[in-house]
């Protein structure tokens, strides 16, 4: 939803091998839903290999596709902020300006987003209340092993940095 409200309409989601990480596959499916509800053209998978994916393999997965390949897209989405250090040091190395050429964002809130030159976007998903929330549960099913399984959301956020 971004991207497209910053005027990106041509996005490639970077991510593992189809098949290969549950969790990137549930990302990949919420960008391509993302798109889709922002009625924006069909995403451009972007294979960067076997789980688990990571700088490396980002940076590999954009020299492959070149500038000429990249040309056809205004936006990378990677399923991981280390993934995306990768594409925007690949991109960097290919001539591109960031954002000005392609916008990246990544997933996780690492480190390395908010090092990177620029910083990148990424999505927050509060891994502190992940863990909490986890200990609160595992300390419950051992005072009473018969609890019903339960679902708990926990609140995501969008840090916007300076490569969307």
């Amino acid at each position: 939803a971004h991207l497209a409200a910053s005027g990106r309409r041509r996005l490639g989601f970077v991510g593992a091998s189809e098949g290969a990480d549950l969790r990137g596959a549930a990302r990949r499916a919420g960008a391509v839903a993302a798109a889709q509800d922002a009625g924006l053209p069909e995403v451009t998978l972007i294979d960067a290999g076997p789980a688990p994916v990571s700088m490396r393999h980002g940076a590999q997965a954009i020299q492959d596709l070149g500038a000429a390949g990249l040309a056809a897209l205004d936006a990378l989405v990677c399923v991981s902020d280390p993934v995306a250090f990768g594409c925007l040091s690949a991109c960097q190395r290919l001539g591109l300006k960031v954002p000005d050429d392609i916008a990246i964002t990544g997933f996780g809130s690492f480190e390395v987003a908010q090092v990177a030159n620029p910083a990148i976007t990424t999505m927050n998903v509060n891994a502190r209340s992940i863990g909490e929330e986890t200990v609160a549960i595992l300390a419950a099913l051992l005072e009473d092993p018969t609890l019903a399984p339960r679902r708990v959301r926990v609140a995501t956020s969008l840090e916007v940095g300076k490569t969307s």
